[in-house]
């Protein structure tokens, strides 16, 4: 199976380099098959990379689940995921990929798709399509810089000139004011 996704995607890239029109949005979006706990699916919802598992912490949470390696092994890549519930920031869930299948990066963007089948019912896991969009990378770097100007951050001299009117700097004499006749300037904070 791997062969043949391997191939359509080499036809596909040939053929789209052969064609001059086409979407970007369309060239952007990946399909591929992953893998959730069956109660962190969720159809059609939307939900967001937030963590990729370093290779330990991979390997510990696969054999929590698969500890034969039957199903899941080395080549998946788990992901951290919030998905859109409607509710106030999300759920979390995991999200396993086998490598190849589609490319997922924190930050991107993806949606579940509405039909699953069972990877493996002892361990309640599901095999699902998800639709991966990449983060919307910031070209315009000038929009952020641009609004403000350098002259705008020189204008804010009067922060400075406020905190000299602080009553250890003031002309009065500090020790006056305390009724402590000791020149010690210390505004009678201390005895």
């Amino acid at each position: 199976m791997k062969k043949g996704t391997l191939a359509a995607t080499a036809l596909a890239v040939g053929a789209g380099a052969a064609s001059t029109t086409g979407s970007v949005a369309a060239q952007e979006e990946e399909t591929g098959e992953a893998v959730v706990q069956a109660h962190d699916f969720y159809p059609d919802a939307e939900f967001t990379v937030i963590a990729q598992f370093e290779t330990s912490t991979r390997n510990d949470f696969i054999e929590h689940y698969d500890p034969d390696e039957a199903e899941l092994d080395d080549d998946y890549d788990v992901y951290s995921i919030r998905i859109e519930t409607g509710g106030e920031g999300g759920t979390l869930a995991h999200l396993m990929i086998d490598n190849g299948a589609v490319e997922a990066n924190v930050g991107d963007t993806g949606t579940m798709n509405a039909t699953a089948s069972f990877l493996n019912p002892d361990f309640n896991l599901l095999e699902i399509d998800v639709t991966m969009e990449p983060e919307n990378d910031v070209d315009d770097d000038d929009e952020v810089d641009g609004d403000m100007d350098d002259d705008e951050v020189d204008d804010d001299d009067d922060v400075d000139d406020d905190m000299n009117n602080d009553e250890v700097n003031d002309d009065m004499d500090n020790d006056e004011v305390n009724d402590n006749e000791e020149n010690d300037n210390d505004d009678g904070l201390f005895d």
